[in-house]
């Protein structure tokens, strides 16, 4: 395990993370984890991770798909799990007969469009949610 995943799990273990985290995970891994509502709600408890902390292990989960830090203004269609995390504002598309997963982090914000009987899962760290 890389001296940045050891970091992590210290952090995680002081915070009381739950079983499901073995301890042997590597970043991608444990990004993966906060995709999934246990893992957004442990983050949104804790507060953690922090912008800081995205932006210092961005290079370790640099491949994952639909994953975007501070990527500005950007136009997606039909991701089907996406993470947002800090200066990230997405235009998204919906329009798949099927349902997606949106998670939004650190001040990311987007504009959703669901059309065509699709449906969306949207977990925002804030409770501020704005419909039209």
């Amino acid at each position: 395990m890389k001296r940045q995943e050891e970091e992590v799990h210290k952090v995680l273990r002081s915070l009381g993370v739950c079983r499901k985290v073995r301890g042997t995970e590597e970043i991608p891994e444990l990004v993966e984890m906060l995709r999934t509502s246990w893992g957004f709600e442990f983050c949104r408890a804790n507060q953690y991770p922090s912008l800081q902390d995205w932006e210092k292990y961005k290079e370790s989960f640099s491949d994952l798909q639909d994953v975007f830090l501070n990527a500005g203004l950007i136009h997606l269609k039909n991701p089907c799990n996406a993470l947002l995390i800090g200066n990230t504002f997405a235009e998204i598309i919906y329009n798949g007969e099927q349902s997606y997963h949106l998670t939004l982090l650190n001040g990311a914000k987007a504009k959703v469009t669901a059309e065509s009987y699709a449906v969306v899962a949207i977990e925002n760290e804030i409770k501020e949610m704005m419909y039209h």
